[in-house]
């Protein structure tokens, strides 16, 4: 964090909120090509 000049709980914010956004979109797009149904994209998070 320190090298970029931004604090690690920004940093941990961050990829947090990219991991997030990413399971939603994996999720929806899943759904939409048929690899799993809608009961299956419940997150165990």
């Amino acid at each position: 964090g320190a090298t970029l000049g931004v604090k690690l709980g920004t940093v941990r914010s961050r990829i947090h909120r990219g991991r997030q956004a990413l399971r939603d979109h994996l999720a929806r797009h899943s759904t939409d090509a048929g690899l799993v149904g809608s009961r299956d994209t419940a997150q165990s998070a």
